[in-house]
């Protein structure tokens, strides 16, 4: 159950966000499982996995939005 639920996240991941977020969200992936200190019993447990992991992913992707328009040159010579 596992695997498939890891290789579905991942392959949604890697569509919508390329390898390297999928790598990322990867190793958040794992550290989740292994801070709940058992193996989940039941496909909703393993998709709550896949739900703090997508969290995660959302603030990586709003921490590189804002880096982003921060390092604009429009936004730097505003003013």
């Amino acid at each position: 159950m596992a695997e498939r639920e890891l290789a579905a996240f991942l392959s949604s991941v890697t569509e919508l966000f390329g390898a390297e977020q999928a790598n990322l969200s990867a190793a958040d992936w794992l550290d989740e499982l292994e801070a709940i200190n058992h193996l989940p019993a039941s496909t909703r447990e393993w998709r709550l996995i896949s739900v703090n992991v997508s969290a995660r992913l959302a603030g990586r992707m709003k921490a590189s939005s804002i880096n982003r328009i921060i390092a604009s040159p429009t936004l730097a010579h505003a003013g």
